[in-house]
């Protein structure tokens, strides 16, 4: 098989099944020695001009070949135009002509890759060391359909009819184009391996590295998630509402769009959860945008209720956590009328709108309590956010019906590796969005050892850090349990790199946390150690919070088998 850049086709999309197709024949069709990059946007040094090439097949003897890819319903009309027809047989002018475009995409190409070559390597002279041409390729049409223009011959054009012999039709192609070139002495095994690292990859924004690759997907996630709040933004005008959805499908992304509307229109919010972690990321986020002081508030339930005690002047006093009844009674119980004696007194709130987040993490006593925050009970916003299954603290999810209930039932944060992960746990209310990337497939191992695990942890990241050019922030490594009692138990660093414990800000540091303390929150890569289905803080519920951290990698570390 071809080595593939990146490794995984593209994702199940409108008009990217030609793409999809001639990826998975190019992969099986051509052997090893060859090299095919797809979806390579490069942007030229010294001048604002983007290029793009769907395909590039490089090989270090007979050269470098850029294909341009159509889909079905692209013709050449009787006038020599190009068009795509629509499925209500309309036809639209396409905005450059494909053979002209390919070609003028592998001039600029090569001239761009001619120059980085000898800045690379001063010493290197002659002629560009590789026979270059093109091809354009239809793989979901037949040749004799296309009415084909003088300037492309039949040696350069892929078909519907090519793709169970693409690697001779490959060969084809370079020939034809080694027929119309000089002769030229081919790069060493070990000069061709320094021109693809060196020269190649660094010319293009897509590399063979992890860390491009994360990038390209988390912008390609993050594009999904601004759909789905631009499609989601007319259920804010409803006054009271709550969203359920399962893990990734964008509920707090569209809880901070809820509370940005309500600021938007004058009101003062409350923007509430549970997890300290979650609040300190929603803060900074509402900082960012630059709204008016105390138009938006974020805090947590019981920051709420800690700051009503100080500012009447009482202690805050929970017991200690060994005492777990004492705790049980004191956090769910007592502190609701800590913040009723607050509201009560005018130390904290009224406010005229409250979203809540992660809304299945508060006890069924409390909303009574957030009810009375509101400044007009009649007329103020609520809006709540949850996911039943995330529900890890016992307390039975019992979200009340404060309005309509609307679903969330598209992911759009992770890959679909990590999706498949999810499902795991059973059948998911949601789906997998169409155009969401792949990614790289979960990585699994058993290791009751602790210090061989922690090894086998820092083998893997050291690895990320180093070759795969992953910055430490975005890895994180979630455990049942506080580090002290964790395969990481006494570290302060792992492979070279400061182990943080607070998910925000952590620029140049690896996170470690627990998975409660990570709950809605999200990294592009997760190790998930200390797997244990026998641990009472590892429960199904628990295990699905980890896994669905992982945007786009997962590592899963068990201390035995499942």
């Amino acid at each position: 098989m071809a080595r593939m850049i990146p490794d995984s086709p593209p994702a199940e999309g409108p008009g990217r099944k030609a793409e999809r197709v001639l990826y998975e024949a190019l992969a099986s069709g051509l052997p090893e020695e060859f090299f095919v990059y797809h979806g390579l946007a490069y942007l030229e040094k010294g001048r604002a001009a983007e290029g793009e090439v769907d395909f590039l097949v490089l090989h270090r003897e007979l050269g470098l070949l850029a294909i341009e890819c159509k889909g079905r319903g692209v013709q050449r009309t009787d006038t020599g135009k190009w068009v795509r027809f629509d499925q209500d047989g309309q036809a639209h002018a396409l905005k450059e002509d494909p053979v002209q475009q390919v070609q003028r995409a592998v001039k600029d190409l090569v001239r761009e890759l001619d120059k980085r070559l000898r800045q690379a390597f001063p010493r290197f002279s002659g002629a560009f060391p590789f026979v270059h041409g093109y091809a354009v390729a239809f793989p979901l049409s037949v040749a004799s359909d296309l009415q084909l223009p003088l300037n492309l011959q039949r040696e350069v054009l892929f078909d519907a009819s090519d793709l169970t012999r693409i690697g001779e039709r490959t060969l084809e192609a370079f020939a034809f184009w080694r027929r119309a070139s000089p002769a030229r002495s081919p790069l060493s095994p070990r000069e061709f391996e320094s021109f693809r690292k060196v020269v190649l990859n660094p010319a293009f924004h897509v590399t063979e590295s992890l860390g491009a690759q994360l990038l390209l997907d988390a912008d390609r996630i993050v594009r999904l998630t601004d759909e789905q709040v631009r499609a989601l933004k007319g259920i804010l005008s409803l006054p009271r509402l709550s969203v359920s959805g399962g893990a990734g499908t964008g509920k707090t992304v569209l809880a901070l769009e809820a509370a940005r509307a309500l600021a938007l229109q004058g009101r003062r919010v409350l923007l509430l959860c549970y997890n300290q972690s979650l609040a300190r990321f929603l803060d900074q986020t509402v900082r960012a945008w630059g709204l008016e002081d105390e138009a938006i508030e974020v805090a947590t339930f019981h920051s709420l209720c800690r700051r009503s005690q100080e500012l009447l002047g009482k202690p805050f006093s929970p017991p200690p956590r060994e005492d777990l009844e004492g705790s049980k009674k004191f956090w769910d119980e007592m502190t609701p009328f800590m913040l009723l004696e607050g509201l009560a007194s005018g130390h904290v709130g009224p406010w005229d709108g409250i979203v809540v987040d992660e809304g299945q993490d508060f006890h069924e006593d409390w909303w009574s309590v957030v009810d009375e925050c509101l400044r007009d009970k009649d007329k103020g916003a609520l809006f709540i956010f949850y996911d039943p299954r995330q529900e890890i603290f016992g307390r039975r999810c019992r979200i009340p019906q404060v309005g309509p209930e609307v679903p969330l039932r598209v992911n759009v944060r992770n890959t679909g590796a990590v999706f498949d992960a999810m499902r795991e746990f059973g059948p998911l209310e949601m789906d997998l969005h169409p155009r969401a990337p792949r990614g790289r497939e979960v990585k699994r191992a058993i290791e009751k050892n602790a210090q061989k695990a922690q090894r086998m942890i820092e083998r893997e990241i050291r690895a990320y850090l180093e070759f795969e050019k992953v910055r430490p922030e975005q890895i994180a490594v979630l455990t049942p349990h506080t580090r002290e009692h964790s395969v990481l138990a006494g570290l302060e660093r792992i492979a070279d790199v400061p182990l943080a414990s607070d998910p925000i800000g952590r620029q140049g540091a690896i996170l470690h946390a627990t998975v409660g303390r990570f709950k809605g929150l999200e990294a592009d890569i997760v190790f998930f150690a200390d797997v244990d289905p026998q641990d009472p803080l590892c429960t199904p519920s628990a295990r699905y919070v980890a896994v669905s951290r992982a945007r786009q990698v997962l590592h899963e570390l068990w201390k035995r088998p499942p």
